[in-house]
């Protein structure tokens, strides 16, 4: 038996009827939710960065290095940004799933809202 299966049983047996693309949706909202808590912990991280990044600039300007700390915070802060957007819009591609998403999970083709038979 299958993942979706143990799960439809159990959700029979205290006669929750959920269809198919419901679970699809709950399971891809819990995924957006989770994906959106990783992006506000990343953003924690943003003023550390600006903050070296901006100490760099200022002592690249006073020492005039070469300025390998100030590409390094830069590359860091950018990592950063591009991961934090990167998290956002994964959740909200998942928030709401499509065709797409539903075709992750091989429920394309599935269009009645009545409950799914579990697999024997």
């Amino acid at each position: 038996m299958t993942w979706e299966g143990l799960v439809l049983n159990a959700l029979r047996m205290q006669e929750i009827p959920l269809t198919k693309s419901e679970l699809v949706r709950i399971v891809c909202r819990a995924f957006a939710l989770y994906l959106f808590l990783c992006a506000v912990i990343d953003s924690t991280y943003f003023p550390q960065h600006l903050n070296s990044l901006f100490y760099h600039l200022e002592a690249k300007r006073a020492l005039s290095d070469d300025g390998y700390w100030t590409r390094y915070y830069l590359l860091e802060t950018a990592s950063l940004t591009v991961r934090a957007f990167g998290l956002l819009l994964g959740g909200l591609i998942f928030w709401n799933p499509g065709a797409r998403i539903l075709g992750l999970f091989r429920l394309g083709e599935v269009t009645s809202d009545s409950p799914a038979a579990p697999e024997s």
